[in-house]
């Protein structure tokens, strides 16, 4: 066990009294009062602390409160500040080192309490040879609050030492190695937020966000096609509360992601249902991508806003104040007719009707038609052709050609990467990130492109909007002029980096790797001539045993 760890769990409540009955007997040791101690482990609803192996905590003893950033296992300090209440969001703390660990860590994600432990907790002061107390020990007894109606379920005991301070370092290690040799000291040491989660905590939604599917390659493609179209479908099932309750704009962001891939997935793949019914998802699909549009716009352009202020000069910035209040208010328009969509008869229809559909095809017998084959070759053919039409249209851009094209060339290379995502789990993982990480490269380009001219658009848009409801002063709308300005000329700026970015994506290294992976083989569908042999297409195709 390592030497470093400054939390140790202990098996029971007897070794728990019998390793403090050691401490006592082997050193000075001045027990404290017993109080209590509460915990409230807090993170985003897809665990972005817990996957980036970090833990935050509001802990509450004697009246007192402070938030807790730290790592994971070992429990180190990476942030702390004493706090009057809970944040919703990272932004809503003062500034300081623990605002901007947790903004870096969290982003725009709400914190959501995921456990509560309530702690009897007995402090131990070790004495050097002095008689002054070198460091504390803390004897922890938790329980997990199960909450009002439900009693409490014991979790566990955990031995805790106090940061390095100026205390005896040889006296430390001493403890500490005690510590680790006694009965009962667990290896390896469970972290109390793991045991919590363990012990019954809310876990995070699996499709929360996208979804990684596991496929066979050998599988039926009208299988596999249905199971990534069900994969997406528990996304947004999982996703609509937090859009309901407004608790973050990410909620909304992945619903969206989730609808645009399944629609990607429907479009390249409508050889494999019946039309009529692949007709029906398709509309049902579109209606929510339709529904969800205007609202995420305002989430947008209201996150951006700040970014966007701070461009002017800063006699000028106060002058948007009206904008942003009149954004304000059609968010919350916005919101509450999403919110009678997502409660509506048709959209209960179709969370009814939809699985249920998914579900009969993935069990129908298909004996002929693209969907009877393999599923890494219907998924390779339909890639293939989006890749193809991604390089058609990215050759033809040209220092004229219009914005709207560049818009299209963005969505189209969206819909190129969805549908990669969508079916990676048949094709090698190294591979894959190769080809994504090209692909993300250009959409990053695109992206700095379309979002100015998009930004510019609803500026427009919401100035006039703003003008009819409720005259703003003359200032508002000079500031706007002059947003706009600066955003056009910064869309100038990325465009000019257009055609580098596409002669990387369209070289041919990027190219061979495209056509490896995805390129048809000799003997699948009727073509050949673009690789030398299918083995090769399988050695990166089908996914290898760890």
């Amino acid at each position: 066990m390592a030497t470093d760890l400054p939390c140790y769990s202990v098996a029971d409540q007897g070794a728990l009294a019998a390793l403090r009955a050691a401490l006592r007997a082997s050193f000075g040791v001045r027990p404290a009062r017993v109080h209590a101690l509460s915990r409230t482990y807090y993170d985003t609803p897809d665990r972005r602390l817990y996957r980036a192996g970090c833990v935050l905590e509001l802990c509450e003893r004697r009246g007192e409160r402070s938030l807790l950033l730290r790592a994971l296992g070992n429990g180190r300090a990476l942030a702390t500040q004493a706090i009057a209440a809970p944040p919703r969001f990272a932004r809503d703390l003062p500034e300081g080192t623990l605002r901007e660990k947790l903004a870096a860590l969290a982003g725009p994600r709400v914190l959501l309490p995921v456990a509560r432990v309530r702690s009897r907790v007995t402090p131990l002061s070790v004495l050097d040879k002095q008689g002054q107390v070198g460091f504390v020990i803390e004897l922890d007894e938790a329980r997990l609050r199960n909450g009002a109606r439900v009693a409490d379920q014991a979790l566990g005991c955990w031995v805790r030492l106090d940061d390095e301070g100026d205390g005896p370092r040889k006296l430390r290690e001493r403890v500490q190695s005690l510590i680790e040799g006694h009965e009962g000291v667990e290896d390896p040491t469970r972290d109390p937020f793991e045991a919590a989660l363990a012990a019954g905590a809310e876990p995070a939604p699996a499709d929360l966000a996208r979804p990684k599917v596991a496929l066979e390659p050998a599988m039926v493609g009208t299988a596999a096609v249905a199971r990534v179209l069900g994969a997406y479908f528990r996304t947004l099932d999982a996703n609509e509360g937090g859009i309901v309750a407004d608790l973050d704009v990410e909620f909304l962001h992945d619903f969206r992601v989730a609808t645009r891939s399944s629609r990607s997935v429907l479009n390249r793949m409508r050889e494999v249902f019946p039309e009529r019914e692949h007709e029906k998802a398709r509309a049902d699909l579109a209606w929510l991508g339709k529904i969800t549009g205007p609202k995420r716009d305002l989430d947008v352009f209201l996150g951006d806003l700040d970014e966007h202020t701070a461009r002017l000069p800063s006699l000028w910035r106060p002058h948007l104040d009206p904008l942003r209040a009149y954004l304000g208010r059609q968010r919350r328009v916005e919101h509450g007719r999403l919110v009678e969509v997502l409660t509506s008869e048709r959209y209960r229809g179709f969370k009814r009707d939809y699985p249920a559909w998914l579900a009969r095809a993935a069990r129908r017998r298909v004996h002929n038609g693209p969907g009877a084959g393999r599923a890494v070759d219907l998924a390779s053919r339909a890639i293939w052709r989006a890749y193809h039409a991604l390089l058609s249209q990215g050759f033809a851009v040209l220092e004229d050609t219009p914005i709207e094209a560049l818009h299209e060339l963005r969505k189209t290379g969206k819909k190129l990467r969805y549908l990669i995502e969508a079916f990676q789990s048949l094709y090698r993982p190294d591979a894959v990130r190769q080809v994504v990480s090209e692909l993300k490269h250009l959409q990053d380009c695109l992206g700095a492109i379309v979002d100015r001219d998009v930004q510019r658009r609803l500026l427009r848009h919401f100035g006039d909007a703003l003008v009819l409801e409720d005259p703003a002063p003359s200032e508002t709308g000079v500031a706007m002029k002059m947003l706009e300005a600066v955003l056009w000329e910064e869309e100038q700026a990325h465009r000019a980096t257009f055609d580098a970015s596409w002669e990387r994506f369209a070289r041919p290294r990027t190219r061979r790797l495209f056509r490896t992976l995805f390129g048809p083989v000799a003997g699948v569908d009727g073509t050949s001539g673009l690789r030398s042999s299918s083995r090769g297409t399988e050695s990166l195709r089908e996914r290898r045993p760890p």
